[in-house]
C-alpha cells in the first residue's frame, strides 16, 4: 500500500459548496438559521468532526444533531475560515490541522466531505489514527486508491469504515429492497435510473476538473450503481457508456475562461448479475440469465429535476423516487399494492438524518452494530468504483463493453 504523507496542508482543491440554504433565498436562510438558534445542540451523543465546509456544514450539521450527534469538530485548510464557520455553527473545536485533529481521542467519527481527490488520503490517515470514519461518495478516484483505502481498513478491521450512500436507510430504499427480494413483482427483467439534475454553471470549480473526480458519474452515477447493488444484492459485471461535456468552459474566479474536463451527461448501460455472496433470490430469473440495466444522468439544461429508479419485473413493478423519497409498488394491472408517501430531499434530509441515528446507535452508549446493516462497506465503494473506472474507460472506446469486476478493467 502507498503510504500518504502526513502534511495535510500541502494538498490543494477546492473545498465543496452546496449551498442548500441559499437555493432557497435569503429569506429562507435566516429563517433556517433563527430556528437553528432556538435549542441548544446536543453534547451527549457521539462526537462527529466534519471534514469539509459545504455538504458537511450545510447538511451533515443540523440533520446530525437531530439524530443527537454532538458535533465537535470542523476542519476547513484555513484556520480563520474554520473558526468563523464554528462559532455561526455552535461549534466548539476548529482545525486547519488535520493531524492535530486526529489526534484528539474524543473524537468518535471523523466525517469527510471533500472534493473526489482528497478522499484516500484523508480517509487512510483516519483509519490509521484510529478513528471510525464516514467518507463521501464517491469513494475515491480509481480503483487502485479504493483497495489501499481496504487494505488500511483491513489492517484496523474494528473500526467503522463505511461510504456515505444515505440513500440506504431510507423508507423508500428498505421497503424496495423488503419487494425485491420478496418477489413482490416476480422476476426483474430491466432497471431504468434517470437523473435529470439541473444546476447552476456558476464558475469553474473542482467539480469541472476530472483530475479531481469531477463530473456527474462519480457523484450521480455512484449513487445509481449503489442503489443497483444493494436492492438487487448484485454486481455489477459489464459497462458500456457514453460520457460526454456539454458545457465546454467556465470562468474562473479572474473571469477568464478554464476547459471543463469532467463529464456532465452521461448514458449507460449496464449488466448486472447475481452476487455470489448472498443466497439467488426471485428477483433472478434463471441461474445463468442477468439483469440489463440503463441509467441517463445530467447536470445540464433546463428539465425539471427528477430521479427515478424503476426496477420492472415479470408481475409488477417497484418505483423508487429519489427527488422526493417516495415509493410506488404496482401488481401485473398496473395497481398500487403499496407506496411511501415522499417528504423531501432524501439525500439532505431523511436519508442522512437516518444515518445520524444509525452511527449514533452503533457507535454510542447501545453499541448496536445491526444498525450499520444497510451501510455501504469500504468494499462496496470498490466494487462501485470498479464499475465507474469501467464506464469510463468504455466511453473512450466509443461504448465498447469492458468488464468490471477489477481495476485491470480486461475486455470482454
Amino acid at each position: 500500500m502507498r503510504t500518504y504523507a502526513s502534511d495535510f496542508k500541502s494538498r490543494h482543491g477546492a473545498i465543496l459548496s452546496v449551498g442548500a440554504a441559499a437555493c432557497a433565498g435569503l429569506a429562507g436562510l435566516l429563517l433556517w438559521k433563527a430556528c437553528r438558534k432556538l435549542k441548544a445542540p446536543s453534547t451527549k451523543g457521539i462526537k462527529v468532526a466534519i471534514i469539509g465546509t459545504g455538504w458537511g456544514v450545510n447538511v451533515q450539521v443540523p440533520q446530525f444533531r437531530a439524530a443527537g450527534l454532538h458535533i465537535f469538530a470542523i476542519f476547513s485548510r484555513d484556520q480563520k475560515r474554520a473558526s468563523q464557520i464554528a462559532a455561526e455553527n455552535r461549534i466548539t473545536h476548529a482545525f486547519s490541522d488535520y493531524s492535530s485533529l486526529l489526534s484528539v481521542d474524543e473524537v468518535d467519527l471523523v466525517s469527510i466531505v471533500t472534493p473526489v481527490h482528497l478522499h484516500a488520503r484523508q480517509t487512510i490517515e483516519a483509519i490509521m489514527a484510529g478513528r471510525n470514519v464516514l467518507v463521501d461518495k464517491p469513494l475515491c478516484l480509481n480503483g487502485d486508491e479504493a483497495e489501499q483505502m481496504l487494505e488500511a481498513h483491513q489492517q484496523r478491521p474494528n473500526q467503522v469504515v463505511i461510504v456515505d450512500h444515505e440513500l440506504r436507510f431510507t423508507p423508500a430504499f428498505l421497503r424496495a429492497r423488503q419487494h425485491l427480494r420478496e418477489g413482490t413483482i416476480g422476476a426483474v427483467l430491466v432497471v431504468e435510473a434517470n437523473v435529470l439534475f439541473p444546476v447552476r454553471t456558476g464558475k469553474f470549480t473542482w467539480w469541472a476538473d476530472a483530475s479531481k473526480g469531477g463530473g456527474v458519474l462519480g457523484a450521480m452515477g455512484s449513487h445509481v450503481f449503489d442503489a443497483f447493488r444493494f436492492l438487487l444484492d448484485a454486481e455489477i459485471e459489464e459497462v458500456s457508456a457514453n460520457l460526454r461535456t456539454l458545457v465546454e468552459d467556465l470562468p474562473d474566479e479572474d473571469g477568464r475562461p478554464v476547459k471543463v474536463t469532467s463529464d456532465d451527461y452521461a448514458c449507460l448501460q449496464l449488466k448486472l448479475v447475481p452476487r455470489a455472496s448472498v443466497q439467488r433470490g426471485p428477483a433472478w430469473a434463471s441461474e445463468d440469465g442477468h439483469i440489463s440495466a440503463h441509467a441517463t444522468l445530467t447536470t445540464r439544461g433546463k428539465a425539471r429535476m427528477d430521479n427515478h429508479l424503476i426496477f420492472s419485473g415479470t408481475k409488477g413493478a417497484v418505483i423508487v423516487n429519489n427527488s422526493t423519497g417516495g415509493l410506488t409498488v404496482t401488481n401485473e394491472l398496473g395497481k398500487v399494492i403499496d407506496s411511501i408517501k415522499g417528504t423531501g430531499n432524501p439525500f439532505a434530509t431523511t436519508g442522512t438524518r437516518a444515518l445520524g441515528a444509525a452511527l449514533q446507535r452503533a457507535l454510542g452508549p447501545e453499541k448496536d452494530m445491526s444498525a450499520l446493516e444497510p451501510a455501504a462497506r469500504v468494499e462496496d465503494g470498490l466494487y462501485v468504483q470498479y464499475a465507474i473506472d469501467a464506464a469510463k474507460a468504455s466511453s473512450r472506446e466509443d461504448g465498447k463493453w469492458i468488464r468490471a469486476w477489477n481495476n485491470n478493467l480486461e475486455d470482454c
